[in-house]
Formats: structure tokens, sequence, C-alpha cells
């Protein structure tokens, strides 16, 4: 075979196998940034209706095995899980509690293999992985993920919503004037290390509609596109948009029933998941969505009372991005009770409800706090 002949077959071998990549990928095996021989774990804050509120018995986080959905083990917890993160390396768990309806909050770092506490703060209202798990975002203040010590204090102008785990960048909600002076909502980009804020999104519709409200926003790993939720005139006007934090554009936007649900983007970036809580009057209640952000076509979880009841705002990719788990709100407040759904992110179909107990309890329903997943320590 001569040379040029022989470099057109490796070309022709080479095209081949980029074929068969994506095709491996469009057709479910999933995020290709996470290794397949890792496993991870499904982490459930759970508590449930005692004899007496003085019953502390019955709050636990629950350990699942997140490909199988099958339960490891559990944790018992003092009071109520509202929130739970893991560090991107699976080691450590960052859980917040309280001890009655959000009134004295405290933040505990556990080791997730010996189930031991490593140190705990007070008054804080949650924290969040970032910069690799070096970090930890607990509202406005950065703190460091080994000891929980202070940092820096971000702008307060800005309220820090969430980004990458693998970097420093966020996205923060703000305020700005339009040109007729009047202040309109904002998403910027603030770097946690430097405190340093760049870019800028007016969440609008093609309409020429702006968005009065934004209820959450979530940067994506590209560090250019936001992804967030807002409404104008009512809550009843909801949207969930994509826009560009560099040329202000809204790139794609899509009219939702409720903007009080979350948003989890895939490590690669290329899925997005959201919530819509909804109302009874709309006849959906808590309907998940699966975002393809390369070419922004949405899929729907069907609505139906007996295959897919309520879901509830919290939502997490499963491992290898092909299902994503729903819960209910963690709130102690708000949270009525129930299960978590397992849903297949390429047809919206009900795969699995979990019950943290393993059973469905008729009288004694469990109250889902936070959910967190990462690789089993």
């Amino acid at each position: 075979m001569r040379p040029n002949e022989n470099t057109r077959s490796i070309r022709s071998i080479l095209a081949l196998l980029s074929v068969v990549v994506l095709a491996v990928y469009f057709t479910g095996c999933g995020d290709p940034t996470k290794p397949k021989d890792v496993k991870y774990n499904l982490y459930v804050g759970a508590t449930h209706l005692a004899t007496s509120p003085e019953d502390s018995s019955f709050n636990r986080i629950y350990i699942y095995d997140a490909d199988s959905l099958t339960l490891l083990d559990s944790i018992w917890q003092a009071h109520f899980t509202w929130q739970l993160d893991v560090a991107p390396d699976g080691r450590w768990l960052y859980v917040t509690d309280f001890t009655s309806y959000r009134t004295n909050p405290t933040v505990w770092k556990i080791d997730a293999h010996t189930k031991q506490v490593i140190w705990s703060r007070s008054d804080i209202w949650g924290v969040r992985c970032i910069a690799n798990g070096t970090l930890l975002l607990a509202g406005r203040d950065v703190l460091r993920a080994d000891d929980g010590s202070f940092v820096r204090h971000l702008s307060d102008s800005l309220y820090p919503a969430w980004g990458p785990v693998s970097g420093t960048k966020i996205a923060a909600i703000g305020h700005t004037a339009n040109p007729e002076g009047a202040s309109e909502q904002i998403v910027r980009v603030i770097d946690v290390t430097t405190g340093e804020v760049s870019g800028g999104y007016v969440p609008h519709l093609s309409v020429g509609i702006t968005l009065e409200g934004i209820f959450t926003a979530r940067l994506h790993p590209d560090g250019r596109r936001v992804l967030a939720i807002g409404a104008y005139g009512s809550v009843f006007n909801s949207w969930f948009v994509v826009g560009d934090v560099v040329t202000g554009q809204t790139l794609f936007e899509y009219r939702i029933q409720y903007p009080h649900g979350e948003i989890t983007i895939t490590e690669d970036g290329n899925l997005a998941a959201f919530t819509d809580p909804g109302t009874p009057s709309f006849g959906e209640v808590g309907i998940p969505y699966v975002v393809d952000l390369r070419i922004y076509r949405v899929t729907k979880a069907p609505f139906n009372p007996d295959s897919m009841p309520i879901t509830g705002s919290q939502v997490r990719f499963l491992p290898r991005s092909d299902r994503i788990v729903t819960a209910p709100a963690a709130d102690p407040g708000f949270t009525d009770g129930g299960p978590l759904h397992v849903i297949d992110a390429a047809t919206m179909t009900l795969e699995k409800t979990i019950w943290p107990t393993g059973s469905n309890l008729s009288v004694n329903w469990p109250r889902v706090g936070g959910i967190a997943i990462g690789p089993r320590p």
C-alpha cells in the first residue's frame, strides 16, 4: 500500500471511531467524563413524623448505590437534614440541619467512610463545594473546606447562585438600571477566590419582555452561558432561559408553570435538567424536564397521577447522566413528605420510586431533605 493510501485508511478508521463514540453517547451510555469503574452513592436526608417532637430517632441520611438504587447504609442525624453536598472525591459529606423550622442551623463535615464528624459550625445556611472541593460557599461567605474557616465575603449587591464544582466561578443575581433608569435583575459571573465580577445577562424573552424576578441561576461549564428560571407580572408567567453573559443575548427560552424549581447540569455541559413545581390548578405538580444544550431540545415528563406522581423541586443527574432523580423541596416547613423518583433522562418515563425507609409508610410518611450524589469513599 502506498503512503497516501495508508494515510487515507487511517483517517477513515479514525472517522469511523469518532462516529461510534458519538453514537454511544447519544444512545444513552452517558457522560464520558465520569469513569465507569467508579462506584457512586446517592445520599438522602430524611426524617419521619415521630410520636413526639423530642424523638429524633427517625432523622437519618440514607445511602443508596447510585446504579442499582439498593439501600447500603444510613447515618444517624440529630435533626432534619435540610441540605447535603459531597466533595468531588466522595470523601466528605457536608450536612446542614435544623433543630426546628429554619432556626439554629448547623453545618457538619462528616467523613463519608467512617461517619465521624470532622468539624461543625453554627448559624451557616448551608454550604456547597466549589474549587474542586477545596472551598465551600455558604451564602455570601467563602470557607476553607478543611476546617470551615473564613476566607472572604462576596459582594452584598449580588446573591450567589451556582456554577461548576470544578471551577471557582458561579452565577450570581443582582440588579442593574435599564436605559429608562428602572431597576432590572441581572445575572453576573463572580469568582469566589478573588471576588471579581464579570459579564452580565438580563434575562428576557425574544418578544422583548424582561423577566422581573429571577429565582435561580446556574453557570454553564463553558463559563459563558447561564441557565436561569424567572417570571414577569406574576409567578404564573414563568420561563426557563439560557443567556450569554458576554453578549447579553437570550439563546433559548421555554415556558413553564412555576419558578421555584432547581437546575442541574452534567459535568460535560451537554445536558441540563430542571424542575417545575407547578400548582394543582394547572394539573401538573413537580414536572421535570431535560434539555439537550447542544441543540436546545426539551424533553418533558408526561404528567400522569398514577405513573408520575408529585416529583418535587430537587433534581440531580445519576452517574452516566442517563437518569435523573427528583425529590420534594428540602424545606422542613413545606415538605409534605413523599418519595424520590428515578426517571429515564431520554424517555422521561418513571423508572423507580424510592421511599427513604425502604417501604411506603401509610401514616408515618418520610419528609425528604437534601439529596446529593458522589463517588463512593
